[in-house]
């Protein structure tokens, strides 16, 4: 089989899944494609529309006109819309729980955070996603209190504009 290829479109995209055949005897008479949950999906050609944050196997197989046949299957991986988890609360007092002000996502393109204190000093500034706050000053650990976020990035699955989200967060030593 050539063009089985995997596919990861965005939630609540519909996609068509197909394959051709290499070698073999033409006319392929029959591409049976099987969902490991569903079972029988379907022939030929197969438009689907998988589940948000999932993973799918679409199995298949595809007979020639000497009723020989070659298997190969096709895996969908959905990414989700959503993208940016930014906690309200943490706690870097070293006990090893919720220690760093770390931020989560999916899909996240050209990341780029600051966090200012209550008198909009800058006291973070990274462009890497998985770069975290220890809530660390110049001078040790900042005082309890209310902090600024700022967050602009790019998610292909919302489009190719810039997004842009603010917010507070609580740090409570």
């Amino acid at each position: 089989l050539s063009n089985a290829s995997n596919y990861t479109p965005c939630a609540g995209e519909d996609i068509t899944i197909s394959a051709a055949p290499s070698g073999g005897t033409s006319p392929f008479t029959n591409i049976v494609w099987l969902n490991n949950a569903a079972g029988f999906v379907g022939y030929g050609p197969h438009n689907v529309s998988p589940v948000p944050n999932s993973i799918v196997n679409y199995p298949l197989t595809i007979f020639d006109a000497n009723g020989c046949f070659a298997s190969d299957s096709i895996s969908v991986t959905i990414n989700p819309k959503t993208s940016i988890m930014v906690p309200n609360v943490f706690t870097p007092d070293g006990n090893g729980q919720n220690d760093e002000f770390k931020i989560s996502g999916l899909n996240i393109q050209k990341y780029h955070i600051v966090i200012y204190n209550r008198w909009g000093i800058q006291l973070f500034e990274s462009n890497s996603i998985s770069n975290s706050w220890d809530g660390m000053g110049s001078k040790g650990i900042m005082e309890e209190g209310v902090y600024f976020w700022t967050i602009d990035y790019i998610n292909p699955c919302i489009g190719p504009e810039i997004q842009f989200e603010k917010g507070i967060f609580h740090l409570y030593d």
